[in-house]
């Protein structure tokens, strides 16, 4: 069983406990395994597949959610996806580069 822990430990709580729903919720719907904690995630190894995902207009959630969908079989779609832009504004040519096939619109 592989396991990768996702800590928000310097967050104030209630941002915290935003961001690990968020982020629970869509790598749920993905199919992973998300166990949350009081200081983050711990996500198991898990067969993804892909779904439509809320990315809250957060650049962070949105971004962790395309890679993931990158490696999901199916679809993936994520909502406000163009809160990328705030701090990555090149992320979709990067995700291009890495075989994303990305539809806008």
């Amino acid at each position: 069983l592989h396991r990768s822990r996702a800590t928000a430990g310097r967050l104030p709580p209630p941002e915290r406990d935003r961001r690990t729903a968020r982020a629970s919720n869509g790598l749920g719907r993905l199919g992973a395994k998300v166990e949350e904690k009081a200081d983050g995630l711990v996500v198991c190894q898990s067969k993804l597949r892909g779904a439509a995902v809320k990315g809250y207009g957060d650049h962070r959630t949105i971004m962790a959610l395309a890679l993931a969908g990158l490696t999901a079989s199916g679809e993936t779609s994520i909502d406000t996806a163009e809160g990328i832009n705030k701090t990555f504004p090149t992320f979709v040519e990067t995700m291009y580069s890495l075989g994303a096939v990305i539809k806008k619109q």
